[in-house]
């Protein structure tokens, strides 16, 4: 293959390497909108997501336990310039420093978003439906993959 074939292959694959998306893509999340509760082991998860504008969601994440209230994590959903980016901000970890992870495919009602570059998790699955809510955190660690599926119920 010629050098200048060989460029513009490489070239092109590049461009398909981060996906492009829509506005009408975004507005698919809008099932997330609500209030999501999980009973666990060590008590309530809730996850309350928020509408603000056409690109912009946002969400809070808290424990409930005997009557106090935990912060676990503040998120935002967010598109711009035909990407759709998962900003998470988790309590006592990463510096308080929100971590960005991309959307990289959408399959049905399923989003996967991933940043290889972050300790755990690297990928994070957000499948809303009706009355459910399927997440799912995943990556490897130093003791081997790791995979934590949260089970969500519309309140």
């Amino acid at each position: 293959m010629k050098p200048f074939r060989l460029l513009l292959l490489l070239l092109c694959a590049g461009c398909f390497a981060n996906a492009q998306f829509s506005h009408s893509d975004f507005a698919r999340l809008k099932n997330l909108t609500g209030r999501w509760e999980m009973q666990t082991a060590k008590g309530k998860l809730v996850e309350e997501w928020s509408k603000l504008n056409d690109s912009l969601f946002q969400s809070t994440s808290y424990r409930v336990q005997k009557g106090d209230t935990t912060l676990e994590e503040k998120a935002e959903l967010r598109f711009s310039g035909g990407r759709i980016s998962f900003v998470a901000t988790v309590a006592n970890q990463n510096d308080e420093q929100p971590v960005v992870f991309a959307l990289k495919k959408i399959e049905g009602n399923q989003f996967v978003f991933e940043n290889a570059a972050h300790d755990f998790p690297k990928k994070i699955i957000y499948h809303p439906g009706d009355r459910t809510l399927d997440v799912t955190i995943s990556g490897q660690t130093a003791a081997g993959f790791r995979e934590v599926p949260f089970h969500f119920q519309r309140k």
